[in-house]
Parts: C-alpha cells; structure tokens; sequence
C-alpha cells in the first residue's frame, strides 16, 4: 500500500510557527499558499490580517502598512530573503 499524506491549515500554521522560532529575529510569515486561499483584492490586504499589522487605507485599500505602531520609515519588505526597493522617500513598498 502507498503512504498518503493529507495536509491542510494546520500544516502551514505549524510550518509558520517553526519559521518563527528558528529565526533569531521577530517575524511573521505567511505562504503564498495561505495567500491564495484569501478573497482579499491585494498582497497588502492580505499581509494586513496578521497580528501586529496595520493597514493605512486609501480608497478603502490597504496602501501603507504599520509593523506592531512604527510606520514605514521603520520597516523592511523582503522578497524571497531579497530587501525590495521603494520608489518613495521611505521604504514603503508600493
């Protein structure tokens, strides 16, 4: 007989959870996986969901994220282990 192996939410929470404590610094991660099982309109939308965001809203959107009350200016958005670069003034990711 095959081994099958079944996962859902409570793999990717326990994968997250594991990300967490194995970095040395204060994260929070989300899978494009749980992502995509979202209805949110936008990435922003969605990363606004997580305990400690913020979302600034503009038009009723997510615009600009706040990470547990420090702006923009205090923040860093990586991509795949990669800073992303802003076209503003701050390191707001558009």
């Amino acid at each position: 007989m095959q081994e099958v192996v079944v996962t859902g939410i409570r793999k990717s929470i326990e994968d997250a959870v594991a990300a967490k404590k194995a970095d040395s610094s204060i994260i929070e991660e989300v899978s494009s996986e749980d992502i995509g099982k979202l209805p949110d309109a936008s990435i922003a939308e969605s990363i606004a969901r997580l305990p400690g965001i913020a979302a600034q809203r503009t038009n009723g959107r997510a615009q600009t994220l706040a990470i547990r009350g420090l702006g923009p200016d205090f923040t860093i958005t990586t991509l795949n282990g990669r800073e992303q670069a802003s076209i503003n003034d701050n390191r707001t990711v558009e």
